[in-house]
């Protein structure tokens, strides 16, 4: 088939996979360039889920410099300003920290967490330079945390972050971002879910169809279980009129 240069065709693309996981599989996701950026497109849960447990997840509602059902807490002495910014999608939280005392400061929401169920927490995030931030499920003192992970400083880049905890302290009521670092963080498309336990398939087999325009286009897939998330290399898919050529031989996740 030969495309003009205005043409513009559409291709029915198939991507499918046989994926064996050791602890079950909560989900799969598949990644791709093909709207412009290289990031999540589509999202395939293999076990029950909630809906979204966050309010205002992306950022997109704000009425001031910080976005709506989202807040800040600071030590007296840290230094800071909140601004909304251009983000990976949309608007994004941006925190400047020009002056940091104690353990600096954070920014939450109170969520349902679901005691006894497996939670995955996926954002995206942005330093400007080396400086760290904290990614926690805990309370406001800090002292009942159900989960915490440092996340290094990204220079400029934004990258995707994929948390999975199983939740177990009530006490620990807090999703939170905390920064006590001087720099610069941007904050953007949070989501968290929340699995049914003792339902995760141990073999799933996903199958993505994709409408492309003809191109050159690179995709991943990722596979989420109990004990967290693995991506797959890059793969190249060719897209040229009528045909699509792109191959994945199965893949076992053993963890």
């Amino acid at each position: 088939m030969k495309l003009s240069d205005d043409s513009n065709v559409l291709t029915e693309v198939s991507f499918s996979a046989d994926i064996t996981s050791s602890f079950g599989t909560l989900s799969v996701c598949l990644w791709g360039n093909w709207l412009g950026q290289w990031k999540p497109e589509t999202l395939m849960n293999f076990a029950p889920v909630s809906g979204e447990l966050l309010e205002n997840p992306s950022f997109e509602v704000a009425d001031g410099t910080i976005a709506n059902d989202w807040l800040i807490h600071a030590d007296p002495q840290t230094q800071y300003a909140t601004s909304v910014d251009e983000g990976y999608v949309g608007q994004s939280q941006r925190i400047d920290v020009f002056g940091v005392d104690h353990s600096g400061l954070f920014f939450f929401q109170t969520p349902d967490l679901e005691r006894g169920k497996v939670h995955e927490w996926r954002f995206w995030y942005k330093t400007n330079a080396n400086n760290s931030i904290h990614a926690e499920i805990t309370d406001s003192s800090g002292n009942e945390t159900d989960y915490r992970e440092r996340l290094p400083g990204t220079d400029g880049v934004w990258q995707p972050v994929n948390i999975i905890f199983a939740y177990d302290n009530d006490l620990a009521n807090e999703l939170r971002i905390t920064t006590d670092e001087l720099g610069l963080v941007w904050l953007d498309e949070f989501s968290l879910k929340s699995y049914d336990a003792g339902a995760y398939p141990f073999a799933v087999s996903p199958e993505f169809i994709l409408d492309l325009e003809p191109g050159i286009y690179a995709w991943a897939l990722e596979v989420s279980n109990v004990q967290g998330s693995v991506i797959s290399p890059r793969r190249t898919l060719n897209v040229f009129g009528g045909t699509a050529n792109s191959v994945d031989h199965g893949w076992t996740l053993y963890r």
